[in-house]
């Protein structure tokens, strides 16, 4: 099985849980309004009751678009500087974005930008103590120096195994 395969049968395991819960927790049917922050269709497969949903994305073309119906909508944006006004949906949510903005300073502001957007709240974050670093699907590699995980990154993760990114995609883990 190729690394794309393996990283997505995990993530449907774990986002579907997730999304059960999310839908029960904030009740939602057809009527909620829900801007998703970094998202892709892929999470939302696992509602069933159709809301209308906004995927804001710095370049939406990059989402894959396999998975969307006609609730969805795909914006240009950035989670630091959201062009809605205070409350402007039911709901903003966030599945392992917040990471990949950059400095602390930029994780404060887009945490604050998705609160301001939404009545209601779903920010979701790998959780940095747990063993298993989610993008990469390797243990331990995030509690490393970056240095070290740069280094190790391509031979000594399950992504560099399978993938064998050249040096321009290693990048850094978030």
């Amino acid at each position: 099985m190729d690394m794309v395969r393996l990283h997505y049968r995990i993530g449907e395991y774990f986002r579907k849980r997730r999304m059960a819960k999310f839908s029960k927790l904030f009740n939602i049917n057809h009527d909620s309004r829900i801007l998703d922050v970094g998202g892709t269709p892929f999470n939302w497969k696992f509602i069933e009751s159709s809301p209308r949903i906004d995927l804001l994305n710095l370049n939406p073309s990059h989402v894959r678009a396999r998975d969307s119906s006609q609730n969805m909508s795909f914006i240009w944006g950035d989670g630091l500087d959201l062009k809605f006004p205070d409350n402007y949906y039911d709901i903003a949510f966030s599945n392992s974005a917040i990471e990949h903005v950059g400095t602390y300073e930029n994780q404060r502001v887009f945490a604050s930008e998705i609160k301001r957007v939404g009545a209601g709240l779903f920010l979701q974050t790998p959780a940095r103590e747990f063993f298993v670093e989610p993008h990469y699907l390797t243990v331990f590699i995030h509690w490393l120096p970056i240095s070290i995980q740069k280094r190790l990154l391509r031979n000594f993760s399950i992504w560099g195994i399978f993938t064998r990114p050249s040096l321009q995609d290693w990048g850094v883990l978030p």
